[in-house]
């Protein structure tokens, strides 16, 4: 980014109060909420069966997202933006809805088989993150709001990117697309899981409300400090990528470290709240369910909601493996932009005639 187009102070305050204060609690609401309706209707008191179950409709659901991802950019693009429209938020609904599933039948499964304790959380964390950082997709697990993804533009909505990213041949794009629902994003969930279940356990225990309330305090401050050091960090990265690539993979790992500890406890402090607080319970978890997707939807950002694909760590240069994208304010001054701009040059050759 060069300096005439570099953000402002108010740019980046915006970017980060619309990051962490809406888009952010916003997705949060909906996933505890979607997580909330199969666990009170599908099967309730058979959470294994109901897991399964959520786990064959999210792994078909995310498997042919990420076969059918060029297909489906390639019918989109040709319609008129009625058509996009309503084809885009169709295919986040259903992604959104299939990663829940996903997400929740690996969760529940390893709750049910291996238990809830604290060494079995800390070696699961352990473990997986050392899986996730030897296939270099540590970066996968850091979501909203540490990134925040738009809607737009529509040839790269359905974009999911693959461990090994097969573009030719399509029984290796579909053993890619396998290895990866199945195998990456699983390894992903376990990591998110243990570090939850490690807050769970030894953050206040006996009183959950303070629990939650500190998970946010650390999610914001960590959040913070991060925001105000992000030029700085950058600067380092830069420097170490002249050095030798393991030292600056190693430091953007530990970056996406911090980052994830962010999107962790910002999700687990209001997930642990709204199950304390949350009233007219089961009514409230269909009403935040619709009402958090159609906010995100009007404001452009409901592909924030699922995580799609991932990251290989160490591809970006330049420093921007160090960056992530939460900069929706930004995003939003393009997306007004470039509607303005053809209804300008209408109006004005309007009044030229």
């Amino acid at each position: 980014m060069t300096d005439s187009c570099a953000p402002t102070l108010l740019d980046r305050l915006l970017n980060f109060t619309l990051a962490y204060l809406w888009v952010g609690p916003l997705v949060t609401v909906y996933w505890y909420n979607s997580w909330s309706l199969p666990d009170n209707y599908l099967f309730p008191s058979h959470p294994v069966t109901s897991s399964w179950i959520s786990g064959a409709i999210g792994y078909t659901i995310f498997f042919l997202g990420y076969l059918l991802q060029d297909p489906m950019s390639a019918f989109t693009v040709r319609q008129n933006k009625l058509v996009q429209g309503v084809i885009l938020e169709v295919y986040t609904y259903v992604m959104c809805w299939g990663n829940v599933n996903q997400w929740r039948c690996v969760w529940v499964l390893l709750d049910e088989y291996t238990g809830v304790f604290l060494l079995n959380a800390a070696l699961t964390t352990v473990f997986a993150s050392l899986l996730l950082l030897l296939l270099r997709a540590h970066r996968t697990i850091a979501s909203t709001p540490s990134t925040v993804r738009m809607d737009i533009p529509v040839k790269d909505h359905f974009k999911m990117n693959t461990l090994f990213d097969i573009s030719g041949g399509y029984w290796f794009k579909a053993a890619d697309a396998i290895f990866t629902a199945i195998f990456v994003d699983s390894v992903g969930i376990a990591v998110w899981r243990g570090v939850w279940e490690v807050m769970d356990l030894a953050l206040t225990p006996d009183d959950k409300t303070m629990s939650g309330v500190w998970s946010l305090v650390i999610s914001y401050s960590l959040a913070i400090l991060l925001c105000l050091t992000q030029d700085l960090v950058k600067k380092i990265s830069i420097r170490l990528e002249t050095r030798h690539w393991l030292v600056a993979l190693a430091f953007e790992d530990c970056v996406t470290l911090l980052h994830s500890t962010v999107t962790v406890c910002h999700w687990r402090g209001f997930w642990t709240l709204m199950s304390i607080y949350l009233p007219f319970k089961p009514l409230s978890h269909w009403v935040c369910h619709i009402g958090s997707f159609t906010l995100l939807a009007v404001g452009m950002a409901a592909t924030s909601i699922p995580v799609l694909g991932l990251m290989r760590d160490g591809r970006l240069q330049k420093g921007e493996g160090v960056v992530f994208d939460n900069f929706y304010f930004t995003h939003m001054k393009k997306l007004l932009a470039m509607i303005k701009s053809p209804r300008l040059m209408s109006l004005q050759k309007s009044t030229k005639t």
